[in-house]
């Protein structure tokens, strides 16, 4: 169906736009619905668009989070356009490295300074685990090199036999 819009409601959404629209403070609240097939049909239909609306806040809490509390009903792979009181954040096709920014810049002012600590730690992370990474690409490169078979994942190893 071209210029399908599915606007749905949602519980929370986390900063790499991980929707969760089946649990609060770890009460069931709903069944998933046709949540995730109105949103993947809307990302495939010509000029569709996949909308989340929810409010900012739930009393003093940010409903925009750092981590879901509940199942991630909406997987980030599937992420659309997020809307609050205070904006729109579009998330189809961007990096997870630029998701929380937009994210937190539709958030409530009150949380916006606790999602940017997250995010500045995150960062941290990243650059703490980088020489790993670093680390296990060469590895690989030199195996590959040296002509020797890279061992596969077992999900890939049933695919190609």
């Amino acid at each position: 169906i071209d210029n399908l819009v599915a606007i749905n409601s949602v519980i929370e959404v986390d900063l790499t736009g991980q929707v969760n629209s089946e649990t609060a403070r770890g009460q069931y609240i709903g069944a998933v619905g046709g949540l995730v097939d109105f949103t993947r049909g809307a990302h495939r239909a010509r000029g569709g668009l996949p909308i989340a609306a929810l409010p900012s806040m739930a009393g003093k809490a940010s409903r925009i989070v750092s981590r879901l509390g509940g199942p991630a009903t909406v997987p980030r792979a599937d992420a659309g356009l997020f809307v609050t009181e205070f904006g729109v954040a579009d998330l189809r096709g961007v990096p997870l490295s630029q998701r929380a920014e937009r994210m937190i810049a539709i958030a409530h002012p009150d949380a916006r300074e606790d999602h940017v600590a997250v995010r500045q730690q995150l960062a941290v992370l990243r650059e703490l685990l980088r020489p790993q990474r670093d680390l296990c690409r060469a590895a690989q490169i030199l195996d590959a090199d040296r002509g020797e078979r890279l061992p596969l994942p077992r999900r890939q190893r049933r695919k190609i036999a």
